[in-house]
């Protein structure tokens, strides 16, 4: 059974690589193409959102699922194009190459598309896997905005 929150209840919960306001949540909600139902209550019609397992805790990225290509996540991309290059992943790096992209992204409110950000993630992939720590990435990326 899918559990389904508000924009605000999923921001009280602050989930790594989640945006830290309602607006923000709707966005990426939006952005990614999230599942969501409509309800009307006391103050309106709202949506009520399903979160995509890749931001709950405790969460291995299974990369080998189909989806449509308009739903692919950044790291569902970054997958499918290092296993095209012969590549084998590690989940978990690539989890926090993501996560420290989208809390860079969200912190200065840059939107950038999903192949954009897939671009930038195996870049991301590839320094930690080579040179360093998910700290040192996020120290990288205030360097070059």
């Amino acid at each position: 059974m899918e559990k389904l929150y508000t924009a605000a209840e999923i921001v009280e919960m602050h989930l790594p690589g989640l945006p830290a306001t309602k607006r923000a949540i709707q966005l990426r909600a939006d952005k990614e193409h999230w599942h969501y139902e409509t309800r009307v209550g006391l103050g309106g019609i709202r949506k009520v959102y399903e979160v995509p397992e890749a931001y709950l805790p405790n969460y291995v990225p299974l990369v080998d699922r189909p989806m449509p290509d308009n739903a692919k996540t950044s790291a569902e991309r970054v997958a499918e194009s290092a296993g095209k290059a012969g590549m084998k992943i590690d989940t978990e790096r690539l989890a926090k190459a993501l996560q420290v992209l989208d809390s860079y992204l969200d912190e200065k409110g840059i939107a950038i598309t999903a192949s954009r950000k897939s671009e930038i993630a195996v870049v991301l992939y590839n320094y930690l896997e080579t040179h360093g720590t998910q700290e040192e990435v996020a120290q990288l990326l205030k360097l070059v905005a």
